[in-house]
């Protein structure tokens, strides 16, 4: 970690601490969702020096699978079954090191909202509850048309084991997150 010789608490990272603010001051909770790798950086490389602070945050900060790595979608031909599953395993374990179990999310949203069946089965297995969908209408995971516009009218949809739920925010698309919550408090959930 970069940081590591720098920070004693890990809400002196910018970003964690908006989001404590954030959570102190409307009780919003996060999950962050990280890939494997992302350029040099890799998910193994993230030190437990926090990981208390990170369980005693569980309640609303939590952690999920991504991806592989920002630029691997997962309906490409050259990703296998056994790829995403080692990939999948490194990242949750890498999270439960570094964060403690409590700290993993049952709810994810994988990179560009894509998925086989292979891929949301072996996830269904692995105990995910819910997968995310997009904020806007592009198809989603192994979602049918149908299903697809179902998803994109009613916002929710069951299939199989899994719920799907459309996403209202993305933090990486909004530019002033604090109002986006502040629009969207009248909601019981924003996801």
């Amino acid at each position: 970690s970069n940081n590591q010789d720098r920070y004693e608490s890990i809400f002196q990272n910018k970003m964690l601490f908006l989001l404590k603010i954030l959570h102190d001051t409307t009780g919003a909770s996060f999950t962050l969702y990280v890939y494997e790798y992302a350029g040099k950086y890799s998910i193994t490389d993230v030190p437990d020096k926090w990981k208390s602070e990170f369980e005693e945050n569980s309640e609303w900060l939590k952690f999920g699978y991504h991806g592989i790595c920002p630029a691997i979608s997962y309906l490409d031909e050259n990703i296998s079954i056994d790829d995403f599953k080692n990939s999948y395993q490194t990242v949750e374990n890498s999270i439960i090191f570094f964060a403690g179990h409590k700290s993993l999310s049952n709810i994810l949203r994988l990179s560009y909202f894509s998925g086989t069946d292979d891929i949301i089965d072996y996830l269904s297995k692995s105990g995910i509850k819910v997968l995310l969908t997009a904020d806007d209408t592009r198809l989603n995971y192994n979602l049918n048309f149908e299903e697809n516009n179902l998803i994109n009218q009613d916002e929710i949809l069951q299939k199989g084991d899994l719920t799907y739920v459309k996403t209202d925010i993305r933090y990486e698309n909004t530019p002033d997150i604090e109002q986006a919550l502040v629009n969207n408090s009248g909601e019981p959930i924003i996801v």
